[in-house]
């Protein structure tokens, strides 16, 4: 996320999965200069998550129902987004920056 100004913008979102020890990468999206938008990034983290789940479910032969899909995903993405814009900034990022620091 950037400043510019005094327009925020988002440069780029990144999605993960963790276990209890690690975190994996599984999607990201760059932005261009784009406005900073709570919809904006709370769908395309859903579209993530979405294509992920998806491909885990054909990976394993599972049935693919897209209706139960985009039900999950919006509780998982609701259940956990949080703005770093919030008032609770600093305590985020004190809970994110250890996470994400460390090695897969």
């Amino acid at each position: 996320m950037g400043l510019f100004h005094s327009f925020k913008y988002i440069d780029e979102i990144e999605v993960y999965t963790f276990n209890e020890k690690s975190r994996t990468l599984i999607g990201s999206h760059k932005f261009e200069k784009t406005f900073y938008d709570k919809d904006l990034i709370q769908n395309k983290a859903k579209e993530m998550v979405s294509d992920y789940i998806t491909s885990q479910m054909k990976l394993q032969n599972l049935p693919v129902r897209r209706d139960s899909i985009v039900s999950e995903v919006d509780k998982i993405v609701g259940a956990t987004y949080v703005s770093l814009l919030s008032d609770d900034y600093n305590i985020n990022l004190q809970n994110l920056l250890p996470v994400l620091q460390t090695e897969n």
